[in-house]
């Protein structure tokens, strides 16, 4: 299956330094820019549905892309984003005060860590059956964890980090495998 990935472009929270996870913004301006600008590339990609989380931000992109599209939307809790537990929705200053974000073992309390949101993300897109090309739009932890495991590299390595435009193209089968990332 060949799958193209997008993270959720800039939201109200990710400009005001406030953590999401699970909690929800909408997409900023420019985020919503962004999201047709990255609709506009993919627009030629003979792309046969959109997975997507099921958290606003994403179900917003996944919306503003479709227009350029037009093909089914699914929405999954499959590709959400870390879980932050007591710290979704918290301003980033307070998490780095109690909580190491740049830890993917480290788990917030009432949440998960990095590397389960990784096994969460590889074991769904492994399973999926689709045979036709799939825009899997999600979020930046989520994008890290598909690039830890198509590069075989840690989750906190610095290639594994992603800005709102960036767009990955990769094969799945039993393996993950980056093709291209621009």
């Amino acid at each position: 299956m060949l799958i193209y990935v997008v993270r959720h472009p800039y939201t109200k929270s990710n400009v005001q330094k406030i953590t999401q996870g699970h909690s929800d913004s909408p997409l900023y301006w420019i985020g919503i820019i962004q999201a047709h600008i990255l609709g506009m590339k993919l627009k030629n990609n003979e792309i046969s549905k959109i997975i997507t989380s099921d958290l606003g931000r994403c179900v917003q992109t996944s919306n503003i892309i479709n227009k350029f599209l037009k093909v089914p939307i699914t929405k999954t809790e499959k590709l959400r984003e870390q879980n932050l537990g007591k710290y979704n929705g918290v301003p980033k200053s307070k998490i780095k005060e109690e909580f190491d974000e740049d830890d993917p073992k480290a788990i917030p309390k009432g949440g998960e860590s990095l590397f389960q949101v990784k096994e969460r993300v590889i074991t769904y897109l492994k399973t999926m059956k689709d045979k036709d090309t799939v825009l899997i739009v999600t979020h930046s932890g989520c994008f890290q964890s598909i690039l830890s495991e198509a590069y075989n590299i840690p989750l906190n390595d610095k290639m594994c980090r992603t800005k709102p435009l960036k767009i990955g193209k990769l094969s799945v089968t039993k393996e993950i495998t980056l093709i291209e990332l621009n």
